[in-house]
């Protein structure tokens, strides 16, 4: 199961069950460090996402490129070699 519809069936299951249940149901299977890790993954990239779209409006906007596209393709660049060297899905039990 791919990673991101693990995340999506947890938040749905989330909604539908309830916190308590879910919270159960993954302390059994010992595996919240798991999802916590994934989650945190995922709203890491939504950052780094939202960050680069707001630099390629404000360049837009002026019409110009200054030196903050050279830092987001940086920060994007630091971001793969991370996610590369930790492997970018998490090993399964």
């Amino acid at each position: 199961m791919s990673d991101t519809v693990l995340v999506a069936l947890i938040m749905a299951g989330g909604q539908v069950l309830g916190g308590g249940v879910l919270l159960w149901w993954l302390k059994r299977r010992d595996r919240i460090s798991q999802v916590v890790e994934r989650v945190n993954r995922n709203g890491e990239f939504q950052g780094l996402v939202l960050d680069t779209l707001q630099v390629v409006m404000k360049a837009l906007r002026e019409g110009h490129i200054n030196g903050e596209s050279e830092r987001m393709e940086e920060r994007i660049r630091e971001y793969l070699t991370k996610r590369a060297s930790d492997g970018f899905l998490m090993k399964e039990n």
